[in-house]
């Protein structure tokens, strides 16, 4: 029995030894993953900041362009509208028109579709992550509206349309010598900028309104981001004080096996040892031997005290008074 309790206090140690070995991995372990975890992260908040910020970019930057094509369709409506009646006195007006919408009409439009390209690629890669991250269980985040801002891009090609057929119709106008023309032509330029005007102010407030969204979708991702760094270190910073509790424990139970088995190994040669002889006994002192009577010398009789000598004659009369009395 001694043996096998030796045996089961090693094994103990051991155990305890491997469980304190694979405390401190798990510790180093942890907070590695911890490390990845918080790099991944970080790595796939900054390609949803970065797209975000594509699109935020090119939606300001189309707000502006919108803002400065519908100032110049407006002024070029109200310049034909002024000098419609009297095409052949204002010939050099509407020709000045025509070129400054050349220059600035045309190319702003153009440079809206090319810089909302990007913008919608940049959402379209934002989504495409949202989608992913609310796939996982207790996530949820909106992302800014894609098909609004596709809606808007694929309608800029009517818009383009529209901004040529006012040039073109512009450019006739100017090189006609007809008033039955011209009056037509007025109408026509009329129509056609207002409805470029319309177009425009529908496109502003789409990209208003996804300047919006993106504005917040930002601040929730920042947000989000800091949760999940935080939740990252506090649950690795928990396992981490489990683990030092569980080296702890494992120390204790070495130091009380260790403890057990020295104690029975000093038993055990205790127990070998031969036992030690028990100390001779105090001899007693012997009484002294009798001596028999027979060896004793004569004691000489005690001498009797001297009683004091007495007359029978006085004695006598004294004993027969007594008897008198009686």
């Amino acid at each position: 029995m001694r043996v096998l309790k030796q045996i089961g206090r090693v094994l103990a140690i051991i155990i305890a030894v491997l469980v304190i070995v694979l405390s401190v991995s798990g510790i180093a372990g942890s907070w590695y993953v911890n490390s990845v975890l918080a790099n991944v992260t970080n790595q796939v908040f900054s390609v949803v900041n970065t797209g975000a910020g594509v699109a935020q970019t090119g939606v300001n930057r189309a707000e502006q362009l919108v803002t400065d094509g519908r100032a110049e369709v407006q002024n070029a409506s109200t310049t034909v509208t002024s000098v419609g009646q009297h095409l052949e006195e204002n010939s050099p007006v509407l020709t000045a028109l025509n070129d400054r919408l050349t220059q600035r009409l045309g190319p702003t439009v153009e440079a809206i579709q090319t810089t909302l390209a990007p913008a919608v690629d940049g959402l379209r890669t934002v989504n495409q992550i949202v989608t992913v991250a609310n796939s996982i269980p207790f996530v949820r985040q909106d992302s800014p509206r894609l098909d609004k801002l596709e809606e808007a891009t694929n309608g800029l090609l009517q818009l383009v349309a529209d901004a040529q057929q006012f040039q073109t119709t512009l450019a006739q106008t100017v090189v006609s010598e007809k008033n039955q023309v011209t009056n037509e032509a007025v109408g026509v330029l009329t129509d056609l900028a207002t409805r470029i005007d319309t177009r425009l102010a529908n496109l502003e407030a789409t990209l208003q309104e996804t300047q919006q969204e993106i504005t917040a979708f930002q601040s929730r991702m920042d947000a989000l981001n800091g949760r999940l760094l935080t939740i990252y270190n506090l649950a690795t910073l928990l396992l981490t004080l489990l683990l030092i509790w569980i080296i702890y424990s494992q120390v204790v139970v070495i130091r009380s096996q260790w403890r057990g088995i020295r104690t029975s190994g000093a038993d055990s040669s205790a127990a070998a040892l031969p036992p030690a002889e028990a100390p001779a006994a105090v001899a007693s002192p012997e009484p002294p031997a009798a001596i028999p009577v027979e060896s004793l010398p004569p004691s000489e009789p005690a001498e009797a005290p001297a009683v004091p000598s007495t007359d029978i004659g006085d004695v006598e009369p004294a004993v027969k008074g007594v008897e008198d009395d009686q």
